[in-house]
């Protein structure tokens, strides 16, 4: 297992084989396929965890594969990556359009300097302060 070094292996690999994670934010953002991988037991046993991964493979235009049920799997399309899906994912989920290519917690910070320079925050600032 390596560990820390999630973003590094997925920019350099071929094919993301996952459940459901964050971490597929990154192979989103890489543009790599992606591959659900699931089995009939571990999709049955959780039905939140059958959710997560439907709701993302669905959102990226896949279908879980069944680890257990492989005769059945649809691999057609394993290697493709569907552009406006992967587009749409990215403004749902990781960015919304328009806003600042900042971390968060410097769009953060700049709002709050902002707000206690002028205007509601800074007058109840200066009541209780």
């Amino acid at each position: 297992m390596i560990k820390n070094k999630t973003a590094e292996l997925i920019m350099a690999c071929d094919l993301v084989i996952a459940h459901c994670s964050t971490a597929l934010s990154f192979a989103v953002l890489a543009g790599k396929p992606i591959a659900f991988a699931t089995s009939r037991p571990l999709h049955d046993v959780s039905r939140e965890f059958r959710g997560q991964i439907d709701a993302m493979a669905q959102a990226l235009g896949k279908t879980p594969i069944f680890m257990d049920r492989l005769a059945d799997a649809m691999f057609a399309d394993l290697l493709t990556v569907d552009t406006p899906r992967y587009e749409q994912y990215i403004a749902d989920f990781i960015k919304i359009p328009g806003s600042p290519d900042l971390p968060m917690w410097e769009i953060v910070a700049g709002g709050v300097a902002s707000a206690t320079q002028a205007g509601p925050l800074r007058e109840l600032i200066s009541q209780h302060g």
